[in-house]
Parts: C-alpha cells; sequence; structure tokens
C-alpha cells in the first residue's frame, strides 16, 4: 500500500522512528480516523483538538480554509466572481466542535513539540455511532487480509 494513501488504523499500532511514522511496519504518511474529541482549543489561526479513538490519543491541528475568491488590489471581488461568491454561500458551514463529539479525520502525520501531530486537511461529524463500529469492522479485515 502507498504511504500517500489515507491509512486506516488504531493510534496504538502507530510507531515513531528516524523522523517517519510506521504502522505494521509500512511507512505512513495520510490518516484516516475516528475517535471523539477530548480536548479543544479554538485560536484565532488553528482549532487544537486531541483525538481519542479508544487505544490513544493524538494531537490535532485544524487550519482556516484559504479562501478562493478572485480579488482585485482594492479588494472587492471582481465582477465575473459573483457566481464563485454566490456557491461559497451555498456551502455548508465549518462544523462547530464541542467537546465529545465523534468526528472523521484525514490528514497528514507530522511532529510538533516532539509529539505526534495530524495536521488535518478534512474533518466531517459523525452522526451516526454505528459509523464507529464499522470502521472497527473494516480495521480487522484489513489487517486479516494483510497478515
Amino acid at each position: 500500500m502507498s504511504k500517500y494513501v489515507h491509512k486506516r488504523f488504531y493510534l496504538r499500532e502507530l510507531k515513531y522512528a528516524e523522523g517517519k511514522f510506521y504502522v505494521c511496519g509500512e511507512e505512513v504518511v495520510r490518516v484516516d480516523l475516528y475517535g471523539t474529541i477530548v480536548y479543544l482549543s479554538l485560536r484565532l489561526h488553528v482549532t487544537i483538538l486531541h483525538l481519542d479513538d479508544g487505544t490513544g490519543i493524538i494531537h490535532c491541528a485544524v487550519f482556516p480554509k484559504v479562501k478562493t475568491g478572485t480579488q482585485n488590489t482594492a479588494g472587492k471581488e471582481e465582477p465575473g466572481d459573483s457566481l464563485g461568491s454566490f456557491l461559497r454561500r451555498l456551502v455548508k458551514p465549518e462544523p462547530q466542535l464541542q467537546l465529545g463529539d465523534l468526528v472523521h479525520i484525514r490528514g497528514r502525520l507530522n511532529v510538533f513539540r516532539n509529539q505526534p501531530q495530524i495536521i488535518v486537511n478534512n474533518l466531517r461529524l459523525v452522526d451516526d455511532v454505528n459509523e464507529e463500529w464499522f470502521r472497527a469492522l473494516e480495521i480487522e479485515t484489513q489487517k486479516k487480509r494483510l497478515g
């Protein structure tokens, strides 16, 4: 499996050595996890959360999405961008996170202050608790298939 594919695993399986992360002996860069938010800090330029998947806790950093609107030097939107700004208003806003929320995240592994951290690319609140159980079954099936 490519290290650039989002790897599904439990945090207890994550190992760090010589500047690289490994799961079951394979190098991993991108991860895909379900977990419960056990710490939350909303800051101006980043949201810090600690995610618990039942086997361990990892720090996550969620940076705000970059605005993609075309702007001229005066800071006003270009006339041709009205469709783009209309579509951005229709997009669902960022979820309001709370302690205890079950979330699904995808992101890139990183080391910050000598601790493993995930730079989150995609975060989604999970409404159905069964989704977490299906993930557990998926991980166990993946392990059996890999040996």
